[in-house]
């Protein structure tokens, strides 16, 4: 941890691990049978997923959903894929790791997602939420984020039908959870909405996002960046309706 080049070339000098270039930068590969023997052998693991979690955050972009981002997110994503299965063997982790490795296999589905390869992201969303459910349980406030985020994937992906039915439950999830005015709340139903719209259910959606746009002026004010959206969003709804 104090000196991870100095570890790498340590391993390196052993033959514990082979350097690999590649264009995206320094890469080690480590023999299939030697990570096995290493885990097995290893009676303490908590304590590495903790530092590998904390690590992986500190690296991933603040901002997986710029371009910017995707090239860093692209190099990280298969050791957040490790951790997160990792963590999924191991015995009763802590709260505190469960939902840090939510968050970065969140964030890499993101990148994807955004990066045009929502094929694959679509499945990380559904390992995420199986993860958060296991782990956190169903009513813990990431979860709920992981359902909402695996709805998404699942509108993006043209499953329309799919996202209605998780965001219907994630709305009445959070108005019991949280509040029905609550921001979070009022963000599941605008994407409710957008599902409904997409379904062809035009009246359902302009007239829930209608809801959604009164609440917003008195919880988070007129000129917040989502009020301005969705208030945006809700004129080209009506628009689209009236001229059909």
């Amino acid at each position: 941890m104090d000196s991870p080049r100095h570890a790498l070339a340590t391993l390196q000098r052993w033959g514990l691990i082979e350097r690999i270039p590649t264009g995206s930068g320094p890469t080690v590969s480590i023999h299939r049978v030697l990570q096995d023997v290493v885990r097995r052998g290893t009676a303490e693991l908590a304590g590495g997923y903790t530092d590998a979690a904390s690590l992986l955050r500190s690296a991933l972009p603040a901002d997986v959903t710029h371009p910017d981002g995707w090239p860093s997110a692209a190099v990280l994503d298969p050791h957040v894929r490790v951790l997160l299965e990792g963590v999924d063997q191991a015995e009763s982790p802590s709260v505190e790791l469960a939902m840090a490795v939510r968050l970065l296999a969140d964030r890499v589905a993101t990148a994807r997602q955004y990066g045009g390869d929502n094929r694959s992201a679509v499945p990380l969303f559904e390992v995420v939420e199986r993860f958060a459910h296991k782990f956190l349980g169903v009513d813990h406030p990431d979860t709920l984020t992981a359902r909402a985020n695996l709805a998404a994937s699942y509108r993006q992906a043209g499953r329309t039908n799919d996202a209605i039915t998780i965001e219907e439950r994630v709305v009445e999830d959070s108005e019991r959870l949280i509040g029905v005015d609550h921001p979070d709340t009022l963000t599941a139903r605008a994407n409710l909405a957008a599902s409904y719209r997409q379904a062809g259910r035009t009246n359902d959606a302009i007239t829930l996002l209608q809801e959604v746009v009164d609440r917003q002026d008195g919880v988070i004010g007129p000129d917040h960046p989502d009020a301005v959206a969705h208030r945006e969003a809700l004129v080209g709804w009506r628009r689209e309706a009236d001229e059909r």
